[in-house]
Protein backbone atom coordinates (compact mmCIF):
# COMPACT_ATOMS: atom_id res chain seq x y z
CA UNK A 1 0.00 0.00 0.00
CA UNK A 2 1.52 3.50 -0.77
CA UNK A 3 1.22 6.14 1.46
CA UNK A 4 -1.73 7.89 -0.09
CA UNK A 5 -3.74 5.03 0.46
CA UNK A 6 -2.87 4.71 3.87
CA UNK A 7 -3.40 8.50 4.80
CA UNK A 8 -6.63 8.40 3.26
CA UNK A 9 -7.85 5.08 4.37
CA UNK A 10 -11.18 4.79 6.63
CA UNK A 11 -10.43 1.18 7.51
CA UNK A 12 -6.99 2.27 9.09
CA UNK A 13 -8.85 5.11 10.69
CA UNK A 14 -10.79 2.90 13.23
CA UNK A 15 -7.27 1.29 14.31
CA UNK A 16 -5.85 4.99 14.80
CA UNK A 17 -8.80 6.03 16.68
CA UNK A 18 -8.67 2.80 19.43
CA UNK A 19 -4.71 4.24 19.84
CA UNK A 20 -5.79 7.52 20.27
CA UNK A 21 -8.55 6.16 22.69
CA UNK A 22 -6.11 4.35 25.06
CA UNK A 23 -3.27 6.86 24.39
CA UNK A 24 -6.34 9.53 25.82
CA UNK A 25 -7.15 7.30 28.70
CA UNK A 26 -3.37 7.42 29.80
CA UNK A 27 -3.24 11.70 29.17
CA UNK A 28 -6.11 11.44 31.29
CA UNK A 29 -4.51 9.31 34.12
CA UNK A 30 -1.83 11.20 34.04
CA UNK A 31 -2.97 14.63 34.17
CA UNK A 32 -5.06 13.55 37.30
CA UNK A 33 -2.25 12.40 38.83
CA UNK A 34 0.06 15.63 38.14
CA UNK A 35 -3.29 17.32 40.20
CA UNK A 36 -2.61 15.23 43.36
CA UNK A 37 1.51 15.95 43.77
CA UNK A 38 2.56 18.56 46.24
CA UNK A 39 5.56 20.53 44.61
CA UNK A 40 7.21 23.28 46.81
CA UNK A 41 6.85 26.60 46.58
CA UNK A 42 9.08 28.45 44.93
CA UNK A 43 11.60 31.14 47.33
CA UNK A 44 13.24 33.99 46.18
CA UNK A 45 12.68 37.42 45.48
CA UNK A 46 12.51 37.74 41.88
CA UNK A 47 11.31 34.46 40.73
CA UNK A 48 8.84 34.53 37.70
CA UNK A 49 6.05 32.20 38.39
CA UNK A 50 2.70 31.89 36.59
CA UNK A 51 0.73 31.95 39.42
CA UNK A 52 1.22 33.66 42.82
CA UNK A 53 0.63 30.66 45.33
CA UNK A 54 -1.40 30.12 48.31
CA UNK A 55 -0.55 26.90 48.86
CA UNK A 56 1.75 24.58 47.76
CA UNK A 57 -0.93 22.71 45.85
CA UNK A 58 -1.67 25.73 43.51
CA UNK A 59 1.71 25.21 41.68
CA UNK A 60 0.57 21.80 40.48
CA UNK A 61 -1.80 23.19 37.73
CA UNK A 62 -0.91 26.22 35.47
CA UNK A 63 -1.59 27.50 32.08
CA UNK A 64 -1.59 24.51 30.14
CA UNK A 65 -2.93 21.55 32.18
CA UNK A 66 -6.25 22.47 33.17
CA UNK A 67 -6.95 22.31 29.47
CA UNK A 68 -5.82 18.57 29.22
CA UNK A 69 -8.33 17.58 31.19
CA UNK A 70 -11.08 18.14 29.28
CA UNK A 71 -9.30 18.07 26.18
CA UNK A 72 -8.42 13.76 26.72
CA UNK A 73 -12.59 13.58 28.40
CA UNK A 74 -13.67 15.53 24.75
CA UNK A 75 -11.33 12.88 22.72
CA UNK A 76 -12.72 9.97 24.53
CA UNK A 77 -16.54 11.55 23.92
CA UNK A 78 -15.82 12.20 19.82
CA UNK A 79 -13.88 8.73 19.27
CA UNK A 80 -16.48 6.77 21.12
CA UNK A 81 -19.19 8.71 19.32
CA UNK A 82 -17.72 7.87 16.19
CA UNK A 83 -16.96 4.15 16.30
CA UNK A 84 -20.27 3.74 17.90
CA UNK A 85 -22.12 5.41 15.12
CA UNK A 86 -20.02 3.39 12.88
CA UNK A 87 -19.86 0.25 14.00
CA UNK A 88 -22.85 -0.60 16.51
CA UNK A 89 -26.27 -1.05 14.08
CA UNK A 90 -28.66 0.32 16.43
CA UNK A 91 -26.76 3.76 16.54
CA UNK A 92 -25.12 4.17 12.94
CA UNK A 93 -28.86 6.53 12.52
CA UNK A 94 -27.13 9.41 14.31
CA UNK A 95 -23.85 9.06 12.68
CA UNK A 96 -23.43 12.19 9.89
CA UNK A 97 -20.02 12.35 7.73
CA UNK A 98 -19.99 16.21 8.36
CA UNK A 99 -19.93 15.44 12.02
CA UNK A 100 -17.30 13.12 12.21
CA UNK A 101 -14.87 15.27 9.75
CA UNK A 102 -15.41 18.60 12.04
CA UNK A 103 -14.78 16.33 15.22
CA UNK A 104 -11.84 14.66 13.63
CA UNK A 105 -9.80 17.99 12.10
CA UNK A 106 -10.96 19.71 15.92
CA UNK A 107 -9.19 17.03 17.02
CA UNK A 108 -6.08 17.51 15.72
CA UNK A 109 -6.03 21.41 16.06
CA UNK A 110 -7.33 21.06 20.01
CA UNK A 111 -5.04 18.73 20.97
CA UNK A 112 -1.52 20.45 19.44
CA UNK A 113 -3.39 23.65 21.30
CA UNK A 114 -3.27 21.82 24.30
CA UNK A 115 0.09 20.30 24.15
CA UNK A 116 1.48 23.62 23.21
CA UNK A 117 0.31 25.20 26.06
CA UNK A 118 1.70 22.37 28.29
CA UNK A 119 5.00 22.85 26.87
CA UNK A 120 4.86 26.31 27.27
CA UNK A 121 3.63 26.37 30.94
CA UNK A 122 6.37 23.58 31.67
CA UNK A 123 9.38 26.01 30.03
CA UNK A 124 8.65 28.30 32.94
CA UNK A 125 8.17 26.22 35.26
CA UNK A 126 9.06 22.81 36.33
CA UNK A 127 10.25 21.00 39.43
CA UNK A 128 11.01 17.75 40.18
CA UNK A 129 8.09 14.67 40.13
CA UNK A 130 5.79 17.36 38.50
CA UNK A 131 8.21 18.15 35.52
CA UNK A 132 8.23 14.21 34.77
CA UNK A 133 4.81 13.66 34.92
CA UNK A 134 4.55 17.06 32.08
CA UNK A 135 6.96 15.66 30.09
CA UNK A 136 5.21 12.28 29.70
CA UNK A 137 1.89 14.39 29.10
CA UNK A 138 3.58 16.46 26.43
CA UNK A 139 5.52 13.51 24.32
CA UNK A 140 1.78 11.76 24.73
CA UNK A 141 0.09 14.68 23.62
CA UNK A 142 2.47 15.14 20.46
CA UNK A 143 2.00 11.52 19.85
CA UNK A 144 -1.87 11.79 19.59
CA UNK A 145 -1.68 14.78 17.35
CA UNK A 146 0.51 13.34 14.66
CA UNK A 147 -1.85 10.09 14.93
CA UNK A 148 -5.15 12.61 14.73
CA UNK A 149 -3.93 13.88 10.99
CA UNK A 150 -4.86 10.03 9.36
CA UNK A 151 -8.73 9.73 10.52
CA UNK A 152 -9.22 13.62 9.86
CA UNK A 153 -7.56 13.48 6.02
CA UNK A 154 -9.58 10.10 5.93
CA UNK A 155 -12.76 11.90 6.99
CA UNK A 156 -12.64 14.83 4.85
CA UNK A 157 -12.06 12.64 1.58
CA UNK A 158 -14.99 9.98 3.03
CA UNK A 159 -17.60 13.33 2.88
CA UNK A 160 -15.71 14.42 -0.51
CA UNK A 161 -16.06 11.12 -1.84
CA UNK A 162 -19.93 10.91 -1.01
CA UNK A 163 -20.62 14.35 -2.26
CA UNK A 164 -19.21 13.47 -5.40
CA UNK A 165 -21.24 9.93 -5.58
CA UNK A 166 -24.68 10.26 -3.64
CA UNK A 167 -26.23 6.99 -4.70
CA UNK A 168 -22.77 5.08 -4.41
CA UNK A 169 -22.67 5.46 -0.77
CA UNK A 170 -24.34 3.87 1.97
CA UNK A 171 -25.58 7.04 4.38
CA UNK A 172 -26.72 4.38 7.06
CA UNK A 173 -23.48 2.30 6.88
CA UNK A 174 -21.18 5.88 6.64
CA UNK A 175 -18.78 3.82 4.35
CA UNK A 176 -18.89 3.01 0.91
CA UNK A 177 -21.12 0.04 -0.97
CA UNK A 178 -19.68 -2.93 -2.34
Amino acid sequence: MSFKSLLFDVRLATKVHIVQLLLAVVVLGLAGYKGTINTGVPGGAGQITPITAVSSRALTFVCGHPLILPQSVKSIVCILYELLTRHVARLQKFGRLGVYRVLNVLDFLLWGVATGMVAYSASRYCVGEACSVTQGIIALGVIICLLSIQPACATITEARDAKKAPRAYDAEMARPRK
